[in-house]
C-alpha cells in the first residue's frame, strides 16, 4: 500500500496504485465537475469561440486549409464530415469498409470513418464481413507464416539434422494426413452417394496406414484415377502404374482375405448410374431418383 495525500481535501489515504489523486469517489466526480466548464470555456485560438476542449471551433475548421488545421495541431482530417462526404460512406461502407473508404476520401482515418458509420447505424453485410475482414485475416497469416521465412526454415532444417530420429515419424504424420484428404475423384463419389441417400464411412482405416476410399457395410468401394492406377487406355504403362497396379491387386486381396467385398471404379466410368447399379448388385438400399 502506498501513502497519498487528497488533491481535493487534502485527506491522507493508502492505495495500491501509485498514480491515485483522491481519495474516494466523490472527491473525483467534484474536481471532475469544476473542470469541465474551464475547459469548455477554452476559446478558439482563431475567433475566440468555445472550442470544446481543442484548439479551433467547428466554424473555423470548416473553414481552414489544410496548412492551418496542421499548424493547430488538428491535423489535416479534421472532425467535421461534409454532406458529400456522409452520402458516399451511406453507399459504399456495406461493401467496402472504413479502411477503403479512408483511402478513397484521403481526409479521413480508419477510425473515424468507423465511429461515423457506427454513429449512423451501418452494418457490414455477410459478403462483406467474408471479403474484408475473414479473408484480410487469410491473406495475413499467408504472409506472415513462420515457415515461410527463410531463418525459421533454416532453423527447422538445423534441428532436424541434429535429431534424425524425429524424423520419420513426422512424415508417417503427414503422409497419414494426406491420405485422410479426399481427392477431387474421391468427393465425387461421396457426392453420389450422398444424393442417393446411402450411409458410408468415408476414408476409413482398415489397419494402420491402410486407408479406403468408401465403406458401406461389407463392401469397400475404391475410385481410381485413370492415370495414377494403370488404366490399360495408358499402356504401355510406366514403371511407377505397374507398380500400383501390383500394390492395388495385394490391397485388394488383403481385403478380401478379411472377408470383405472389393470394387473399384475408374475416373472415366465414375457416375450415379453405375454406383447405382454396383449398390443393387450388393443389395445396399439407396434413394431410387424420381
Amino acid at each position: 500500500m502506498i501513502d497519498h495525500i487528497c488533491e481535493l481535501c487534502g485527506k491522507p489515504f493508502k492505495a495500491k496504485l501509485r498514480a491515485r489523486r483522491f481519495c474516494c469517489k466523490r472527491c473525483s466526480n467534484t474536481h471532475n465537475s469544476r473542470q469541465r466548464p474551464r475547459l469548455k470555456a477554452t476559446p478558439c485560438k482563431k475567433c475566440g469561440a468555445p472550442g470544446y476542449r481543442i484548439s479551433l471551433c467547428a466554424t473555423c475548421i470548416k473553414t481552414c486549409s489544410p496548412q492551418e488545421l496542421q499548424r493547430y495541431n488538428i491535423g489535416q482530417s479534421g472532425r467535421i464530415w461534409t454532406p458529400e462526404e456522409e452520402q458516399y460512406l451511406r453507399e459504399h461502407y456495406p461493401h467496402k469498409g472504413a479502411a477503403t473508404i479512408a483511402r478513397e476520401l484521403g481526409t479521413k482515418t480508419h477510425k473515424q470513418t468507423l465511429t461515423k458509420a457506427n454513429g449512423l447505424k451501418l452494418l457490414l453485410t455477410d459478403e462483406a464481413r467474408q471479403r474484408i475482414v475473414h479473408n484480410a485475416a487469410k491473406e495475413y497469416m499467408s504472409n506472415h507464416n513462420p515457415m515461410k521465412q527463410q531463418a525459421v526454415r533454416q532453423k527447422v532444417s538445423r534441428w532436424l539434422k541434429e535429431h534424425p530420429e524425429h524424423i520419420k515419424p513426422l512424415i508417417a504424420a503427414h503422409q497419414q494426413l494426406e491420405r485422410t484428404k479426399p481427392s477431387g475423384l474421391e468427393k465425387k463419389l461421396r457426392n453420389i452417394l450422398n444424393e442417393l441417400g446411402v450411409a458410408f464411412e468415408p476414408s476409413f482405416l482398415v489397419k494402420p496406414k491402410f486407408i479406403v476410399d468408401i465403406k458401406i457395410g461389407n463392401l469397400i468401394i475404391q475410385a481410381d484415377g485413370d492415370y495414377w492406377h494403370g488404366h490399360p487406355r495408358f499402356e504401355p504403362l510406366t514403371e511407377r502404374q505397374k507398380a500400383q497396379r501390383r500394390r492395388d491387386k495385394a490391397q485388394d486381396a488383403y481385403l478380401r482375405k478379411l472377408g470383405f467385398i472389393v470394387t473399384r471404379i475408374w475416373e472415366r466410368d465414375m457416375g450415379a448410374k453405375l454406383v447405382r447399379s454396383i449398390l443393387e448388385s450388393h443389395s445396399i438400399p439407396f434413394i431410387k431418383p424420381e
